[in-house]
C-alpha cells in the first residue's frame, strides 16, 4: 500500500466533518521547513473544530526515522490538538506503541478481501495543550493547499488551450495567400 492509498483511506475516514488537506507546511514562502503529509480540520463546533496533523508511514525504515527524531515533527505537531501516524497495517509492530512520543496516536490502513480500506485506530492521539492561537502564516499555508474553483476553471482554461494548440499543430500548414495584383482579376 502507498501513500496515497493511506490518504485515500483518510478521507473516507474523516468524512463530512472534517477537511482534509494534504502536504502543509509550517509556515509560507521560504520559512517553510517542515510540512505534514495531510492534515485534518474540524469543521463542526460541536466536534470540537479540533485540528489533527498526521504522518503518513508506508515503510518500516520511514517509521523508525519517525520515531528516532521526533522533534523533527515538534515544529508541525505544536499547531495540532492531535497528531497522529497513519500506517498500513504491520508497519507498526504492536509490541512497540511505547515508541511513540507520548501524545502521538496511530492510526493503521486495514484492508479487506474484496480491496475495502478502513481506518482503525490502534492508539488514540492525547489532546495536545495549545499554547497560542493559530499562526497566520500557518493558516495561510493551509489555504494554499486547498484547491478552489478558481484554480479548477484555470486549470480547464490551459487544457483547453493546450488542445487548441495541439490541434492548430495537426492541421495541414497552408501557404500564405498572395494578393494579386489590381490587373490581374482574380479566377473563381
Amino acid at each position: 500500500m502507498n501513500a496515497t492509498e493511506v490518504i485515500s483511506a483518510l478521507r473516507v475516514h474523516y468524512g463530512d466533518g472534517y477537511r482534509l488537506v494534504e502536504q502543509v507546511a509550517d509556515h509560507t514562502g521560504f520559512r517553510a521547513s517542515r510540512w505534514l503529509d495531510a492534515m485534518a480540520f474540524g469543521l463542526w463546533p460541536s466536534r470540537g473544530l479540533e485540528i489533527h496533523g498526521i504522518e503518513v508511514k508506508v515503510s518500516r525504515a520511514d517509521f523508525r526515522r519517525e520515531i528516532e527524531n521526533p522533534a523533527k515533527a515538534d515544529a508541525t505537531a505544536a499547531r495540532c490538538d492531535r497528531f497522529w501516524i497513519a500506517a498500513p497495517v504491520g508497519i507498526v509492530d504492536p509490541l512497540h506503541l511505547e515508541s511513540l512520543a507520548p501524545t502521538w496516536g496511530l492510526m493503521e490502513v486495514v484492508e479487506d478481501r474484496s480491496g475495502q480500506r478502513t481506518v482503525r485506530t490502534t492508539k488514540k492521539a492525547d489532546r495536545i495543550e495549545q499554547k497560542q492561537p493559530v499562526a497566520r502564516d500557518f493558516l495561510a499555508a493551509v489555504l494554499r493547499r486547498i484547491p478552489s474553483p478558481t484554480d479548477e476553471l484555470r486549470a480547464a482554461g490551459r487544457r483547453e488551450a493546450e488542445r487548441e494548440d495541439r490541434g492548430a499543430l495537426a492541421q495541414p500548414a497552408r501557404a500564405p495567400a498572395m494578393a494579386l495584383p489590381a490587373c490581374c482579376p482574380a479566377r473563381a
